[in-house]
């Protein structure tokens, strides 16, 4: 029995040790969601939000300062449509959709202020694709432990975090 629990062990160890290189880890990594969220957003995104829409806004008088601030509006509320997503699948309640929205375009606008002021100083839309591709594999932060009792306080732990 020993060398029986010793195989299976084995296996399972064998079988993490390579899910990445596994036919369905490789499946897990490699699906359309994944290639929508991580290479064609960010790609189609920057070219339209940055590439096709700053360098007209300066081109029309703004200043570089005006530019980072007025195209990542638009890039923001492109993702306005998660809303609506959200609100007709019936999981979450209209009061959270618009925390969330809010939120949401909060986060949008400011990446869209550090890639555009970012492009038009480097030139460079490969580097705020890339960007971008970053920033949408990390996700945000999770803040959840702020919930738990802690000696430094919930508020204190915000700030610094």
């Amino acid at each position: 029995t020993n060398k029986k629990i010793t195989s299976e062990s084995h296996s399972r160890n064998h079988q993490k040790a390579n899910g990445l290189f596994s036919i369905q880890g490789l499946k897990h990594y490699f699906c359309w969601e994944n290639a929508r969220n991580y290479v064609i957003a960010p790609l189609s995104e920057e070219m339209v939000f940055r590439g096709c829409m700053s360098s007209p806004l300066l081109a029309s008088g703004y200043t570089i300062g005006q530019v980072s601030f007025l195209a990542p509006l638009f890039f923001g509320t492109a993702h306005a449509h998660h809303a609506i997503l959200k609100l007709r699948s019936g999981d979450y309640g209209v009061r959270l959709v618009v925390l969330s929205t809010l939120m949401q375009f909060a986060y949008t606008s400011l990446f869209g202020s550090y890639a555009t002021y970012a492009f038009l100083h480097t030139g460079s839309v490969f580097a705020v694709i890339l960007s971008h591709a970053f920033c949408n594999i990390m996700g945000l932060p999770d803040l959840g432990f702020l919930s738990k009792k802690n000696p430094w306080g919930n508020n204190g732990l915000a700030c610094v975090y």
